[in-house]
């Protein structure tokens, strides 16, 4: 700001300089041209000032004007008579211009001060015969110039100050609010991540930064509560069967028993250690798709995709009798990553196979449709409950007619799912039956590409 205004006054103050001098310019010609014409002549064929006039050069009531007339050869004939004997000097290279007719002005130097100087020609029968010189003092301009920078000087001064002092209280205020955000977000930690920044309304950058600052600690908020629930859930999950096996164990050791005995205590804990590894895996690939980066994506030929995994799960279909097709079209490609994608589908499959009743059917299509590639998975099973269809992405979540069922399961599959299409760019939606005929379709919709 301070900047702003030197240069302001800098500017103010030579435009100032400049016009006061062309004025001084102007006012200096016009005297030249009365007085020329006060000492001129008429009567003469040329224009010239005689020599019984050349002593009337004084003007007494202009103590700053001098006027000194000279011949061609630059020889005063009639000096300026209020400078005594001091005269006006005389610029060779302006007394050859004014010879050849032009009227010049410079700025010379007296002991008394600076004065402006005019050259006037006075013609004659050959050429310019006289030249006069009306000088000007130039003290009024430099006193006016010195009043004007010392008023320049005092202005800016005096708004430097008023704008430092006002800009200190508007600082002061303006950093007001950032203060009390600083102090409540002190109190903010892990432990109460549902309190939040003061907003005050209002449209300004920082009424946008707190409100972008609270929407962060909503998410926060969230993927601490998330978390906290994941966390809980896991332990759970993971001390349930350790629990079943060391209780199976306890029973078994309990008293001798035969070895066919044995080896149904053996079997139990075998399928224990198994729904463990399940769940360790499917905790694990949920860890490693919540810390990395989302997969390298390339062009994915669909079919030959879907067809290995129906037909990895028609053994499993065919043990429980149900019957699993494939409809789609050959040439159908998603811009995708292959290996969470075949993921994404075991999963989706073996749902379908698992919670389809006995004799039952299971079915994968795939088509195109508004620019994506559209993948469903459905069966003729238990259906999920409507209250249940919201939450069976959660992590953990099993819905209640999976609950009341006989089949196995830790809530994560459909979990693993929904995380795989995340990362993929896609979304997942479900419709699903309770009641007959009851059954559920499970969509994904993948990014189709033509490459």
């Amino acid at each position: 700001m301070g900047t702003i205004l030197l240069a302001a006054g800098s500017l103010l103050y030579l435009g100032m300089a400049r016009a006061l001098q062309r004025n001084l310019d102007s006012s200096l010609w016009a005297v030249a041209e009365t007085k020329a014409a006060s000492l001129l002549t008429p009567a003469s064929p040329f224009m010239t000032i005689p020599p019984e006039r050349l002593g009337e050069t004084h003007t007494p009531d202009r103590v700053d004007l001098y006027i000194q007339v000279l011949d061609p050869l630059g020889n005063i004939i009639a000096p300026a008579s209020n400078l005594g004997v001091e005269m006006l000097p005389v610029g060779a290279e302006l007394l050859r211009a004014a010879l050849t007719g032009q009227v010049v002005i410079e700025t010379a130097p007296l002991p008394t001060g600076r004065v402006r100087v005019l050259y006037l020609p006075i013609e004659g029968p050959e050429g310019v015969a006289q030249i006069l010189q009306v000088g000007l003092s130039l003290r009024p301009l430099a006193s006016t110039l010195k009043e004007l920078f010392r008023l320049i000087a005092l202005v800016e001064a005096s708004a430097l100050l008023l704008i430092g002092v006002g800009g200190f209280f508007l600082t002061k205020k303006s950093l007001r609010p950032v203060d009390e955000i600083v102090r409540a977000a002190e109190f903010i930690s892990e432990r109460n991540l549902s309190r939040r920044l003061p907003e005050e309304g209002g449209a300004d950058e920082l009424a946008h930064l707190v409100r972008v600052l609270n929407r962060m600690l909503v998410r926060l908020e969230q993927a601490f509560k998330a978390q906290e629930r994941f966390t809980a859930d896991a332990s759970h999950e993971l001390r349930t069967p350790l629990a079943i096996m060391k209780g199976t164990l306890d029973v078994a050791l309990k008293k001798e028993r035969a070895p066919a005995e044995y080896r149904e205590v053996l079997g139990s804990v075998l399928e224990e250690v198994a729904r463990l590894a399940r769940l360790v895996s499917g905790l694990l690939m949920l860890a490693r798709a919540d810390a990395a980066t989302p997969p390298e994506r390339r062009s994915v030929k669909l079919q030959p995709l879907l067809g290995e995994v129906v037909d990895l799960m028609r053994t499993n279909a065919a043990g429980r009798r149900i019957t699993l097709d494939l409809e789609g079209s050959d040439d159908l490609r998603v811009f995708a990553a292959e290996d969470p994608l075949k993921q994404l589908f075991l999963n989706l499959v073996d749902n379908a196979v698992q919670y389809s009743n006995p004799g039952g059917h299971a079915w994968v299509v795939a088509f195109e449709r508004d620019g994506e590639v559209v993948v469903e998975v459905g069966d003729t099973g238990i259906g999920i409950a409507e209250d249940d269809r919201e939450r069976i992405f959660d992590r953990f979540y099993r819905g209640a007619t999976a609950r009341g069922s006989d089949i196995p399961g830790s809530g994560l599959g459909l979990a693993i799912c929904a995380q795989i299409v995340k990362d993929l760019g896609g979304r997942i939606a479900v419709v699903s039956s309770t009641t007959p005929p009851t059954g559920t379709r499970i969509s994904v919709f993948l990014p189709w590409t033509t490459d």
